[in-house]
């Protein structure tokens, strides 16, 4: 699985296997935060504070979701430093 960032102007899409996973506003998103429920449930998440509403993203594979974290992480997503 691949997972990958563009970051165009004012879009931030996440694409897994260069399919559209997720896409974001850059001047609408405060931040996100990551969390998982246990290795029982095995259940991922990823939320995204925007603006106008809050997206929340849920994974099964732990992979994918550190996948998208570390893509996430090596990304310019916010426009104004903090």
């Amino acid at each position: 699985m691949k997972v990958s960032i563009k970051d165009n102007d004012n879009k931030i899409e996440v694409l897994v296997n260069e399919l559209p996973h997720l896409v974001l506003k850059k001047s609408e998103l405060i931040g996100y935060q990551s969390w998982f429920v246990g290795e029982e449930h095995r259940t991922y998440y990823i939320e995204f504070y925007m603006n106008t509403k809050d997206i929340l993203v849920e994974y099964n594979e732990l992979s994918k979701w550190e996948m998208v974290l570390k893509s996430l992480q090596n990304t310019n997503l916010f426009q104004d430093s903090f």
